[in-house]
């Protein structure tokens, strides 16, 4: 199913709110299938936030926590936060969730981060790029053009 508007190849995709829903609803299909049933879903700031809460609605009440991964240069660096325990995580499974992957340089950092405290991560996106150094496990369409998101277009 396609849920965006179709534009020409050098114009973004553009999600609509029901579109991404949609997406959400696919996600968590392909998730159920495989039976991974995670206990917290982590979203990275600000891009995962929506997906993510999406798919806590779409299944069994699962805690969420916020993640901000910020750029230094061509380095990616987790933010820490005295509101998340880390070392909670020991034998947890945890849905890592972003809207795009673009280089998917966030997601991996966060990824490797959360591993280090011996989590269990998948990572979903509803978009990848087909240039992302990080394959998600989830995903539903992979694809070089840019993404016009709803919750991107409230910028002023």
């Amino acid at each position: 199913m396609v849920y965006y508007s179709p534009m020409s190849e050098n114009q973004p995709l553009g999600v609509s709110w029901s579109g991404a829903e949609e997406y959400a609803k696919d996600l968590r299909r392909k998730i159920s299938d495989s039976e991974f049933d995670p206990d917290y879903i982590a979203v990275i700031s600000r891009g995962g936030a929506f997906p993510g809460v999406l798919l806590a609605h779409l299944g069994p009440w699962r805690p969420i926590f916020t993640v901000g991964v910020r750029r230094e240069g061509e380095e990616r660096v987790v933010e820490d936060s005295p509101h998340i325990n880390w070392p909670a995580l020991e034998n947890k499974r945890v849905l890592l969730v972003e809207d795009k992957l673009e280089t998917g340089k966030s997601a991996e950092e966060l990824k490797k981060h959360m591993e280090q405290y011996k989590a269990e991560v998948k990572l979903a996106c509803f978009f990848a790029s087909e240039t992302t150094q990080i394959q998600p496990d989830y995903v539903i369409l992979t694809t070089s053009r840019s993404i016009s998101f709803p919750w991107e277009r409230f910028r002023e």
